[in-house]
């Protein structure tokens, strides 16, 4: 995935946030970030493989203050409501789900078919992040909670 698609990945973000869960989120400049400043409380990395005429990942990183606020959002009740934390990788793993499958629509069009893997989640270092930042195919977004990640990586092959 190169940069013609970051404009895209900001548009299907920003839609899927706000109309799915209700959680505002602004587009930032990458290089405005600092990993040991900005970035500096626990995040999860959530990804989603994709398979069809072109094959790749599509990837989330994202604080893990900021699940139970999704979670609390989609569902319409209230975050101090009880919630498990598989409840709230849940509604994590959904969110990734929904933006996956409109990127690549927005990308490719409705013609062709994919199949979407079951999203994998698991915890990630600041080490890594600060990795993330670096590849052309990360887009930066600022929320309440904090910085969000999103990055499309597409296979060389596909």
């Amino acid at each position: 995935m190169q940069l013609e698609h970051t404009q895209s990945m900001n548009d299907v973000f920003c839609r899927v946030m706000e109309s799915l869960a209700f959680y505002f989120v602004d587009p930032i400049d990458p290089h405005t970030i600092d990993i040991q400043r900005d970035m500096a409380v626990p995040y999860r990395k959530v990804s989603m493989r994709f398979e069809g005429p072109h094959v790749g990942n599509v990837i989330l990183y994202l604080p893990q203050s900021a699940f139970s606020t999704i979670w609390a959002n989609m569902l319409g009740v209230d975050e101090a409501d009880p919630q498990s934390q598989e409840q709230q990788n849940d509604a994590i793993c959904e969110i990734l789900n929904v933006i996956c499958g409109q990127l690549l629509t927005e990308i490719w069009g409705t013609d062709p078919v994919f199949d979407l893997c079951i999203p994998d989640m698991q915890d990630i270092d600041s080490a890594n992040l600060s990795d993330v930042l670096t590849h052309p195919s990360t887009c930066s977004f600022n929320s309440d909670d904090g910085l969000i990640l999103l990055e499309m990586i597409v296979d060389q092959t596909s």
